[in-house]
């Protein structure tokens, strides 16, 4: 395995951090040019603090959720606890976690769907870049080479349908076939999001929520008579 930690004088850098580092700032720069219309220059501002305040919560939540999932151990070492690897039950909570910030700090349903593409997409970008990382360092990575797959699957059939799609729509239908295509894959592989192994059970579950979601909204609309308050300008 060849991720480890640099030591550079009393400190130890993980390099599978700095990896995800550069691919975040690289997703940062493709993800503006290849879908500009997510921070157009309507509310650029609220969208990008959305995003950096989601993206902190999310971390924070991570790292501090291992308490809630070690309550005795936390008690007796709580230092320990931290430095415990967090699993798919933190990442979980995290997400849910973001996700709800973003629907209460988000003006309209229009413009959280808005902020929650962009964020998504951010996602799928920097685990491909992340995913390519491993397979261009290390000999044995086909694994990462079905996520890299997974992931430009879903990024060019959000690119091809963003303009016939609103927010919402493609929103889910991204969120449900990455649930749906990890899902599959739990069946012959051990499948990580970035470098946390997650069971079949979460993607399962985010499976139900977007198709409940979008089941839900066409009924609505049909309803209604059609139409939706959440297209592209």
């Amino acid at each position: 395995m060849w991720m480890g930690v640099w030591q550079v004088g009393p400190f130890l850098i993980q390099k599978e951090w700095l990896i995800l580092l550069g691919a975040y700032v690289l997703s940062l720069g493709i993800v503006r040019w290849l879908f500009p219309a997510e921070l157009g220059k309507k509310g650029k501002k609220e969208r990008q603090d959305l995003h950096v305040n989601s993206l902190f919560l999310f971390l924070i939540t991570y790292q501090l959720s291992s308490f809630l999932f070690y309550i005795p151990r936390s008690w007796q070492d709580p230092v320990a606890v931290l430095a415990t690897p967090g699993t798919w039950k933190e990442w979980s909570l995290a997400s849910l976690a973001a996700v709800v910030y973003v629907g209460i700090k988000s003006e309209t349903t229009r413009n959280f769907y808005e902020v929650a593409l962009y964020l998504f997409q951010l996602f799928l970008l920097m685990e491909f870049l992340y995913a390519f990382a491993h397979v261009y360092i290390q000999a044995d990575s086909g694994d990462f080479a079905y996520h890299m797959l997974v992931n430009g699957v879903v990024l060019f059939m959000l690119s091809m349908t963003r303009r016939r799609c609103s927010y919402q729509c493609s929103f889910l239908m991204g969120v449900g076939l990455y649930a749906l295509f990890k899902g599959i894959m739990t069946t012959f592989i051990s499948v990580k999001i970035l470098f946390v192994y997650m069971p079949v059970l979460p993607f399962m579950l985010t499976i139900i929520i977007t198709g409940t979601v979008s089941v839900y909204d066409l009924v609505k609309k049909t309803h209604l008579g059609g139409g939706g308050s959440d297209e592209h300008d």
